[in-house]
């Protein structure tokens, strides 16, 4: 304990970064707690806790506003990233030796935390919170008086209201174990007016290290169109679902039992014709089928296998499953395997659902065209049982269409089975439809919708996927619905591109960087070993507390989140702020939290007086006595000897970062901007003046310069 806590101690004349080791930091908790050591607080934390501190400033010197230092809002958003992930950057051990934190696939932060900032003891921090205080008005043509409600105006030397906590924060003894780093902020640059919460809660620099292979460079060039099809189909392998992924979705498994009753003869009669007479029709408008109906319908009947489905996807009697079974070897004298990509459209019969299109497409590249395919098998089916729907605004299937269709889907299985061979690849968007729809099993597929899944676990559409990925408009009006060609050669150059560009081609969060709760949440669901982050050792939720605008906007779509409307700083809701860092209960491991204030409701006194009583509910220690009753009929002696008093603290522990940025007269900019960019139209009558540039002006930079506390463990000189 004495090693651990020398380690701990603050030093400003070294430059050790304290504990970094979260094992270290979890046996120095048990110790305490264990021993009743005088320095453990109630819940067992040492009173030497993670800190921020400023390398360079005389902390005198921060009473007085004027000597506070400049900062970007990337600084902040730094710290928020390296006290959530830990860092990549190196490390200094007690020797001084300096090394690099080894990682495999954790999350991290890449960059360093900002040069005027000194973290210590970072892995006794157990929490975080990011308290937003969003202060505005629309009733004033310039927020300048506005500007007086910003903490640099009231607190400090010039400070006329002796129970500020803030006062007490920034002094160099600090207040109850805590202490506060007055920073400004330049939130933003140029003239497009930003909200913190899009600065800080969309993370840039994140990484997840990727698969070897799937980050080299994009162009590479090849002697030959063999190298380009091996090439992608190596980097393909390696997307391909695992067995786990593939029930957990719900592709039909066949039994492999059943394996050894397949023949396979028929089949490979058929495809060695194919290939020696080149009979695949590139064209897709009239496929040879290798079988007649009654062979098709033989040779299904004769290689059914059992498949299994999720209990609430079981198809009675499951008729005509069959799986992939050739081997390429034996088919294709090159023995190369092939990449195929498949998209089906159906209607709805009296029965069910039931295939109506099968289009395949081929992976065929050259040098030139490295990612050619062609169409090998585009069919009209037939279904077995009479069409009530052909909903057409997502088949694009008409009744016109299936006039005269006699291909049934014992022919499209017999073909697909002397197509394609059990080592190659197919790829596709939720595949296990397409499977389900044809009744084929196969093991060897990449599936974009699991592929492109984000972080939080959604699947975006295939649609979307286009639009954003490829820049192609799939599914319009054009189309007049769903067309298979056009669905499956989506998928192929998605999975192809995925496969050559790696972690880089991706969907993106918020302006195309990472919401910081959809990292989280993925985090606290799926622990990752070595991450040196806290959230691996708190179990406790992850919260927001805002607008209800703001909830939709910034933290709907993350369902592990724990979301709590607070409209304004004067909603009863602000008390849970308080509630949710208090050490007894479930703390919250990151509570992020948005209070409106609107000066048209509340007068700046009555808002400062709101800002004070929030910092003191969250950010320090309070203690009251806790009586406990007496039956009457007992001793009076008793009563007495009874009655407790017990030290029970109400906000967070010393473990707790904070971090609360001021932000005033956003609201005004953005109102600003749009206003002149209605003015500057074409066809306004009014104009834009000099006096309202300046109008404009003003507000960006009431709006741009924010002030931000941290608020930390108080350890320095070793107190």
């Amino acid at each position: 304990m004495k090693k651990l806590l020398k380690k701990a101690a603050f030093d400003p004349k070294s430059n050790s970064p304290g504990i970094t080791c979260h094992d270290e930091a979890h046996e120095l908790r048990s110790i305490l707690k264990k021993e009743h050591h005088p320095s453990g607080t109630p819940d067992g934390c040492t009173h030497i806790g993670p800190s921020i501190h400023h390398v360079h400033a005389n902390h005198e010197e921060l009473q007085d506003a004027k000597y506070w230092k400049q900062t970007e809002s990337s600084d902040h958003r730094g710290l928020i990233q390296s006290l959530i992930f830990g860092s990549t950057q190196d490390v200094s051990n007690n020797d001084g030796i300096t090394k690099k934190r080894k990682r495999t696939d954790a999350v991290s932060y890449e960059g360093a935390i900002p040069s005027w900032a000194k973290l210590h003891n970072s892995a006794l921090q157990e929490n975080l919170a990011v308290i937003e205080f969003d202060i505005t008005s629309f009733f004033e043509d310039t927020p300048s008086p506005l500007s007086s409600i910003m903490p640099s105006n009231w607190i400090g030397k010039h400070d006329t209201n002796q129970e500020s906590i803030l006062t007490k924060l920034i002094s160099e003894g600090g207040h109850d174990g805590k202490r506060a780093l007055p920073l400004r902020c330049r939130l933003f640059q140029g003239d497009r007016p930003l909200k913190t919460t899009n600065i800080l809660m969309y993370l840039e620099k994140m990484s997840k290290k990727s698969k070897p292979n799937q980050d080299e460079e994009e162009c590479k060039e090849f002697s030959s169109d063999e190298d380009v099809h091996e090439d992608a189909f190596k980097r393909l392998s390696q997307l391909l679902l695992s067995l786990h992924s593939m029930e957990t979705e719900g592709y039909p498994m066949h039994n492999k039992d059943d394996e050894n009753n397949l023949v396979v003869n028929p089949l490979l009669i058929a495809s060695a014709i194919e290939y020696e007479e080149g009979n695949i029709d590139c064209s897709g408008k009239a496929f040879p089928f290798p079988f007649n109906l009654e062979e098709s319908k033989a040779i299904v009947n004769s290689m059914k296998v059992k498949v299994s489905l999720p209990a609430n996807q079981e198809i009675e009697n499951q008729p005509m499953f069959v799986k992939t079974c050739l081997s390429r070897s034996r088919v294709d004298v090159s023995s190369r395997h092939k990449v195929f990509s498949i998209d089906c459209e159906m209607v709805r019969t009296t029965e069910k659902f039931e295939l109506a299109r099968v289009t395949l497409l081929e992976f065929s590249p050259t040098v030139d065209e490295p990612e050619k395919y062609i169409v090998v098998l585009d069919k009209l089916v037939k279904p077995q049982n009479r069409i009530v729907d052909y909903v057409t605004k997502y088949s694009g299937i008409t009744p016109k269409m299936l006039d005269n269709v006699t291909t049934t889907l014992e022919e499209i299985q017999a073909s697909l089975l002397s197509i394609i061979c059990e080592e190659d690849i197919i790829i596709g968007q939720s595949l296990e439809n397409d499977f389900k729809a044809l009744h084929l099993a196969h093991y060897n597929v990449v599936d974009t919708a699991i592929l492109f899944k984000s972080d939080e676990g959604r699947k975006h559409s295939l649609k979307r996927l286009s639009a954003v990925l490829l820049k192609r408009q799939i599914q319009n009006d054009a189309s007049h619905g769903h067309c298979s060609e056009e669905d499956a050669a989506a998928a192929l150059l998605l999975a192809l591109r995925k496969a050559r560009l790696g972690a880089n081609f991706q969907m993106q969060g918020k302006n195309g960087r990472k919401n910081l709760f959809s990292l989280t949440s993925r985090l606290k669901r799926d622990p990752i070993d070595d991450q040196p982050g806290f959230l691996k050792y708190n179990n406790g939720p992850a919260v927001c507390i805002g607008p209800n605008e703001w909830i939709k906007e910034h933290v709907a779509s993350q369902s592990t989140v724990n979301a709590l409307e607070c409209s304004n700083i004067t909603s009863s809701a602000v008390k849970a702020l308080t509630s949710y860092l208090r050490p007894s209960g479930r703390r919250a491991s990151l509570m992020w939290s948005n209070i409106a204030i609107d000066t048209n409701d509340t007068s700046i006194v009555e808002v400062k007086k709101k800002i004070n009583e929030i910092i003191v509910s969250a950010c320090t220690f309070c203690f009251y006595l806790v009586y406990i009753p007496i039956p009457a009929r007992e001793s009076l002696t008793f009563k007495i000897s009874s009655i407790r008093q017990t030290n029970i603290t109400m906000a967070a522990p010393r473990s707790t970062v904070f971090l609360l940025m001021f932000q005033v007269g956003y609201s005004i900019a953005k109102q600003n901007v749009r206003l002149k960019a209605a003015r500057k139209d074409t066809r306004s009558t009014l104009g834009w003046s000099t006096e309202d540039e300046d109008i404009l002006s003003r507000s960006l930079d009431t709006a741009r310069n924010c002030e931000a506390f941290w608020i930390s463990s108080h350890d320095a000189d070793g107190k």
